[in-house]
């Protein structure tokens, strides 16, 4: 038996400036990233459903959307809530914060998002119990028999 391949709904919370933070998803499932991807698109033209082209502008909204679970900016004022709140709610929040936290926090999540794929990496590298991890190629045939 392997590894379990349903990801967990864990969260993380991460310092931004000020001493507000935000809480992210650890990671997201295939459903997750799927939605993140088609709100990182424009809306499809004429009957063709996949006539949309990605949108740099949207890709960063649909990230915070996707990643964000609560933040301490709700503390200040209760019309910034975002936990709980559904995607559409949470794009119209996001709209109506400063540009430079909205970049901010997508900076943090980025960063978020680097280190865990660097855990995960380091995770596949791993050897099982310390074991050596076989040689990368054999060797070569003149050196076993010496010709």
């Amino acid at each position: 038996m392997g590894r379990s391949r349903l990801v967990k709904p864990d969260t993380t919370r991460l310092p931004i400036s000020d001493g507000d933070w935000v809480v992210v998803k650890r990671t997201l499932n295939y459903g997750e990233h799927r939605a993140m991807w088609a709100a990182s698109r424009t809306p499809p033209v004429g009957d063709d459903p996949t006539a949309g082209r990605y949108d740099s502008l949207e890709a960063g909204r649909a990230t915070l959307v996707a990643y964000l679970v609560d933040w301490s900016l709700s503390d200040a004022e209760p019309a910034l809530t975002i936990r709980g709140k559904s995607p559409h709610e949470v794009r119209a929040i996001l709209d109506a914060i400063e540009d430079d936290s909205a970049i901010e926090i997508l900076r943090v999540i980025e960063a978020h998002q680097r280190t865990i794929a660097a855990e995960r990496t380091a995770e596949k590298n791993a050897t099982p119990d310390g074991a050596t991890p076989s040689a990368a190629t054999l060797a070569s045939p003149f050196a076993v028999t010496g010709r």
